[in-house]
């Protein structure tokens, strides 16, 4: 019987502790998934100086790149959002743990429930 209530009061903390995790996961609904890049770019005239042989090429760019279906995507990140993009990057992995922390609350709650249902 005290096993019983100690596992109920178990569950409802887990649960409470899982109802705050999906309330920050909603902080994170913007996220991306993918990693910031910096590269240097040679542009489309022919006339300029990053087309020489000294190859002096334009400044640093930044990209959201990511793998999907085995290929690289880049996504052109203008200056004024570098800040933005660098969030939602950041968003996206912060999201992967908190799914870690969820899975590992639901492993407890099932494991408790499934002692209540031997104590029944």
């Amino acid at each position: 019987m005290i096993v019983m209530k100690q596992s109920n009061n178990k569950i409802k903390e887990l649960k409470r502790k899982r109802n705050n995790i999906f309330k920050e996961m909603f902080i994170y609904r913007s996220c991306i998934r993918g990693s910031i890049t910096k590269i240097y770019k040679m542009c489309s005239n022919r006339e300029c100086e990053c087309h020489s042989t000294n190859r002096k090429k334009h400044g640093l760019a930044s990209y959201i790149s990511s793998s999907h279906d085995g290929r690289t995507r880049m996504i052109y990140v203008p200056f004024p959002m570098e800040e933005e993009a660098e969030k939602r990057v950041e968003g996206y992995k912060r999201l992967r743990e908190l799914i870690e922390e969820l899975s590992e609350i639901n492993s407890e709650i099932f494991k408790l429930e499934k002692v209540l249902k031997k104590g029944e």
